[in-house]
């Protein structure tokens, strides 16, 4: 009788053996599908957005007023702070989806972009993150002001504006001379320190001469 119980308790224990390791197994094809999605999405937000940029650059070149306007990259970029060098403001100039981040959340953050040289710059574009896991973990920009040195000393050209919480290509223009633009962010959307800031592009657009060809 006792051998039948023990023989009983060994089969109740492998059955709840190979239940727990089936278990052990589905979750771990749950987690290897999750990272899979995540990595997929991933790579197919970082395919959208270039294909994005490339449908955004074959116009880059357009004629307004008879200037012709082209996408101006700066050569350099300084900022607030930044997380750690994965999320520097580089990564703005050099295009990477990664964008910028800083340490807290957005407000009184700012961000300064150097151009080789001066030049008429018409507008520029803000793009939030596109990817919702970062855009849902980043505090963004709401109102910023754009501020432009003059070169030869005069006064600074600033333009206040508010950004949206979303994820669409926003416009601010600005109809400046100057060789740097400096980005101050006045207000965010999340006022949680431990949110940290960011935003995945900013682009500007202009012409080595103004549209009242004065330059």
């Amino acid at each position: 009788m006792k051998n039948q119980q023990s023989t009983k308790k060994e089969k109740v224990k492998m059955i709840t053996v190979k239940k727990r390791i089936l278990l052990l197994a589905v979750l771990a094809v749950i987690a290897a599908t999750s990272i899979a999605t995540l990595v997929i999405e991933e790579i197919y937000y970082a395919y959208k957005y270039e294909s994005d940029l490339e449908e955004l650059y074959t116009w880059d070149l357009i004629s307004e007023d008879n200037v012709l306007l082209e996408r101006l990259t700066p050569i350099s970029c300084e900022t607030s702070n930044q997380i750690n060098d994965d999320y520097s403001c580089q990564n703005i100039i050099d295009e990477n989806v990664l964008g910028w981040k800083s340490i807290d959340n957005c407000k009184d953050e700012w961000l300064t972009f150097t151009f080789d040289k001066e030049y008429y710059i018409e507008f520029m574009i803000f793009e939030n993150f596109q990817l919702d896991s970062q855009f849902m973990k980043t505090d963004k920009f709401n109102k910023v002001t754009i501020t432009i040195p003059d070169l030869n000393g005069g006064p600074v050209a600033s333009v206040t504006k508010e950004l949206y919480n979303n994820k669409d290509s926003q416009w601010i223009d600005l109809n400046r001379r100057g060789d740097e633009v400096t980005i101050t962010i006045d207000s965010s959307y999340n006022n949680t320190t431990t949110v940290p800031c960011g935003i995945q592009t900013i682009t500007f657009f202009g012409s080595e001469s103004d549209n009242l060809n004065n330059g």
